[in-house]
C-alpha cells in the first residue's frame, strides 16, 4: 500500500514536470509567435510617461463678450488719442487766493463737430486732489424744468471751473437770458451775454400808448419796476411776465441760439484748489487717462 502511494506521488511529479517544461517551450522559444504580429523583438525603446503625451487642449475661441470688450477698448483708446489733441486748459485764474475768484478753464477744439461727454471726468491738482466735473443745469433758475443734465460739450466749447460755490447752487450752462443773474449775483468770470431786450418781445399790440411807451425804456436784463397804476392791469401783467429771466426763457428757449457753449462749474470748496506759486493741472477721462494738463511757476 505504502509502495502504491508513492509510485503515484512520484507520478504526478513526473507529469507536472513534463507539464511545466513543455510550456515554457512553446512560449519563449525562437520561434514564438508574438501576440502582436506587426510586434518588434530585440528592439529596446524609450519609456515615456504619459504626462510626456499630453498635449493640453486648445483655448477656447473668444466668447461674444469678450469681443466687444476689446471692441470697446480699442475704441476707447482711439478717442482718447483724438481728444489730447483737442483738449486744452488755461490756467486762467488758478493763482487767486480766493476760492470765490479762483478758477481755470478747459476747452474743446476739434475740427469737426463732435460732442464728449464728460460728466465722469476729472480735474487733479500735483497734490493728488481731484474732483468730477459732474452734471450741470441747462435751465437754471426754472423749477418747472429738471435741474440736472449731463456735462455734454461740443465743438468750441468752454468750461470754467471755479473753485468756490455756486452763487445760485448749481452747475449751470449759459443761455441767453442768464444775465438776469447778475442783478444780485457775482459771477466769477462774468456771464459775457446779453439778454434780448424788453422791447423788442411780442404780445405789446395790446398795449395801450403809455404801457408800450413804458415797455421801450425797460433795460435788457434788469427785472422792471412795475408800471403806474393809471397804466392798467394789462399793462402790468405784461411787464410781469416779459421783463424777467423766467420770461424771457418761456419767449426765447426755442430759438437756435438760446444755448451758448459756455459752462460754470463749481467745486464748492471752502479754500484753494491750485497753488498761487506752481502746480501741474490735469484733466483725466472716466477711465483715468490723462487728457490734457497745463503747468505753471
Amino acid at each position: 500500500m505504502d509502495e502504491n502511494l508513492a509510485f503515484l506521488a512520484i507520478l504526478v511529479v513526473i507529469l507536472f514536470g513534463f507539464a511545466f517544461f513543455a510550456n515554457l517551450s512553446t512560449s519563449s522559444g525562437p520561434l514564438a509567435t508574438p501576440p502582436n504580429p506587426d510586434a518588434e523583438f530585440g528592439v529596446v525603446r524609450e519609456q515615456k510617461s504619459v504626462f510626456d503625451v499630453f498635449e493640453p487642449p486648445p483655448p477656447p475661441p473668444p466668447t461674444d463678450d469678450t469681443t466687444q470688450t476689446e471692441d470697446k477698448t480699442i475704441e476707447s483708446e482711439k478717442k482718447e488719442e483724438r481728444y489730447k489733441q483737442y483738449f486744452s486748459i488755461s490756467s486762467a485764474n488758478a493763482r487767486s487766493r480766493n476760492p470765490d475768484t479762483e478758477y481755470i478753464d478747459i476747452q474743446y477744439n476739434p475740427p469737426e463737430n463732435e460732442s464728449v461727454y464728460i460728466s465722469n471726468w476729472k480735474i487733479a491738482n500735483k497734490r493728488g486732489g481731484s474732483f468730477r466735473l459732474g452734471e450741470v443745469t441747462n435751465f437754471p433758475g426754472t423749477g418747472t424744468t429738471p435741474n440736472s443734465s449731463p456735462l455734454i460739450i461740443p465743438q468750441g466749447g468752454i468750461i470754467h471751473v471755479i473753485t468756490g460755490r455756486s452763487p445760485r447752487g448749481e452747475n449751470l450752462r449759459l443761455n441767453k437770458c442768464a444775465e438776469y443773474f447778475q442783478e444780485h449775483n457775482e459771477y466769477i468770470p462774468s456771464l459775457s451775454v446779453s439778454c434780448p431786450p424788453p422791447a423788442q418781445e411780442p404780445g405789446q399790440d395790446g398795449l395801450n400808448d403809455e404801457c408800450f411807451d413804458y415797455v421801450q425804456g425797460l433795460w435788457s436784463c434788469r427785472l422792471a419796476e412795475p408800471p403806474p397804476v393809471g397804466f392798467g392791469d394789462r399793462c402790468a401783467e405784461y411787464v410781469r411776465e416779459t421783463a424777467s429771466y423766467v420770461g424771457c426763457v418761456d419767449n426765447h428757449r426755442q430759438d437756435k441760439d438760446f444755448f451758448i457753449n459756455e459752462w460754470w462749474v463749481y467745486l464748492n470748496r471752502p479754500e484753494q484748489m491750485w497753488s498761487d506759486v506752481r502746480e501741474t493741472i490735469t484733466l483725466s477721462d472716466e477711465r483715468g487717462i490723462v487728457i490734457a494738463s497745463e503747468s505753471y511757476d
